[in-house]
């Protein structure tokens, strides 16, 4: 029998399995054959009809036209395997029902299953009483039970391929989101600061209270931390929808590091917090964007500062691993639930936190550095355990190594250098 599937669709191989049946059974002159296949996924049950008086001519038809009494035996018979021959047993009486045979006519059921599993059933009808060999039964179900294997891999594929569409669909719509959000929230913004630094221009604005100069800076804090949400939600619908494109220069990893240093070290000693960088004296440049770097390491220490308590300590250490560059910034804060780290480099995603221990923020840095890392080449990971710290990790990849630097660095353990913020 010919089983070549390659590349066909469900009711493809379920019409070539049906004339491949009768092919074999020419010499028994089946009058129709019938397919019964249940989709779990789909919730649905389909019947393929094949007549020996129009053999090219297919009828599908769903269950559900059909008496919920033969659907609920046709799922309990799912179950079980079971394989019967001859025709006429009882096990094949429901069978009769199904097909609508008449009692001075032949049927025969043949199970549809693969991996473990029946999902369906092959009805023979002969216009004729016929005695069936085991032999040829056995044949037949042979050649279901490859058929049914390509049934199973097909339906797999058009799994996938739907699950992948679907992911898409959510991406572009994600995207559309973040485009529309903050393309309508600028202008507003932009009314609103230009209102607020002409209100502290203001002669009448001078002579405030404390209380109130306090309320003041509270609102152009709380108008910086709209901007630069908009701002991170435009960067990830860019990188997103691929308008990033990356100013790559040589650079060295010390130019990366010390400008966040400077920047966010003010963060970490108004926690008390002691900030440590360790970095090889002897890296080799990067073929980086520099400023895009700078944004991901930002990004990963503001977070371990925000999430550790006072007197805590973050350290960065820049080191080389297997041709590539490796960051690594640990803290001892609260740490990450396990069955949250595959998701905090998703948009938005912000792990679970206690009522009266509520950080701000968006979630939006993550998942912004790991679109920024990957479009240099690179990876990046966590490891983290609850109240045991974090440790952020990203590499890029050198483009060009010089092998004896390698052989040098595999026999020297090289010193490295320490910067603190106490």
């Amino acid at each position: 029998m010919n089983l070549s599937y390659s590349g066909a669709d469900e009711s493809q191989i379920v019409k070539s399995m049906l004339e491949q049946v009768a092919l074999q059974l020419s010499s028994s002159s089946p009058a129709f054959l019938s397919a019964v296949l249940s989709d779990e996924e789909k919730g649905a049950i389909t019947a393929t009809i094949w007549s020996a008086a129009n053999p090219k001519d297919f009828q599908q038809v769903l269950m559900g036209d059909r008496s919920s009494e033969l659907k609920t035996r046709f799922q309990q018979w799912l179950d079980p395997e079971i394989r019967t021959f001859p025709a006429d047993n009882l096990g094949n009486q429901w069978v009769r029902e199904l097909m609508a045979v008449p009692d001075d006519a032949s049927v025969v059921g043949f199970p549809v299953h693969a991996a473990g599993k029946t999902f369906g059933i092959v009805g023979v009808q002969i216009a004729t009483l016929t005695v069936w060999s085991q032999n040829d039964a056995e044949c037949i179900q042979q050649f279901l039970d490859v058929a049914a294997l390509c049934l199973l891999n097909t339906r797999r594929h058009e799994a996938q391929a739907r699950q992948a569409r679907e992911l898409q669909q959510e991406d572009e719509l994600r995207r559309s989101f973040l485009s529309y959000i903050t393309h309508e929230f600028r202008t507003p913004l932009a009314s609103l600061k230009t209102s607020f630094e002409l209100i502290q221009e203001a002669e009448v604005m001078r002579g405030l209270d404390d209380p109130y100069q306090r309320l003041l800076v509270n609102v152009n804090r709380s108008i910086a931390t709209l901007g630069q949400l908009i701002n991170d939600m435009s960067e990830v619908a860019n990188l997103s929808a691929g308008g990033v494109v990356l100013d790559k220069t040589e650079t060295a990893p010390e130019a990366i590091i010390h400008p966040v240093i400077e920047m966010t070290s003010p963060l970490s000693h108004l926690k008390n917090q002691r900030l440590v960088v360790k970095i090889r004296p002897d890296l080799p440049k990067l073929m980086a964007d520099a400023r895009r770097l700078e944004q991901v390491l930002t990004n990963i220490l503001s977070n371990a500062i925000k999430y550790t308590p006072p007197g805590g300590t973050i350290k960065t250490v820049v080191s080389r691993e297997n041709g590539s560059i490796k960051f690594a910034v640990s803290d001892t804060g609260r740490g990450i639930p396990k069955e949250d780290l595959d998701k905090v480099f998703d948009p938005f995603y912000r792990v679970p936190q206690q009522s009266s221990d509520r950080t701000p923020g968006t979630g939006l840095g993550l998942a912004f550095a790991k679109s920024l890392v990957e479009l240099h080449g690179g990876n990046i990971w966590v490891q983290s355990e609850p109240d045991q710290g974090s440790t952020f990790f990203f590499t890029i990849p050198l483009e060009t190594i010089a092998q004896e630097t390698i052989a040098q660095e595999t026999l020297t353990e090289m010193p490295v250098r320490e910067m603190r913020n106490r």
